[in-house]
């Protein structure tokens, strides 16, 4: 096992228990979690990478559906002295089955590891579904 692959999986398994011990409370808010991430090598996926989406919708006044995707991602890091970091990207929009988005806004940041052991991936992935909507909200009016 090389030193990056050493990393990787070692930020893996605290990500995953952070999954583990915070499903039930993302669930319970209407949040799905669905696992995207890419844990053996092979010829489509030179990389190591771990990657869970969380997606949350609800009904707005008026027509559309708001909805707010989250992703969070740790890539297999190709330098081991680089800080190591979480990758989040977010979409909130108002949209119609069949129609393309009447409002959308997408954001992408950084979050280091350290931070993501302290606050939980429940809470930082909670801020964020609540940010969107209230970025719904203000828009949908």
């Amino acid at each position: 096992m090389t030193s990056a692959e050493e990393s990787f999986r070692s930020v893996e398994a605290m990500l995953d228990a952070q999954i583990t011990a915070d499903a039930p409370r993302l669930v319970a808010r209407g949040i799905t979690l669905t696992d995207r991430s890419e844990r053996q090598y092979n010829y489509k996926s030179p990389f190591l990478n771990w990657e869970y989406q969380f997606d949350s919708r609800k009904a707005l006044v008026g027509p559309g559906v708001g909805s707010v995707t989250v992703t969070l991602s740790f890539s297999e890091p190709a330098d081991t002295c680089a800080p190591m970091e979480l990758a989040l990207w977010s979409r909130s929009e108002i949209f119609q089955v069949g129609a393309l988005s009447r409002w959308s806004r997408t954001n992408e940041s950084v979050i280091p590891i350290s931070e993501v052991q302290v606050r939980g991936i429940g809470d930082i992935v909670g801020q964020v579904v609540d940010e969107g909507f209230r970025e719904l909200d203000a828009a949908g009016q």
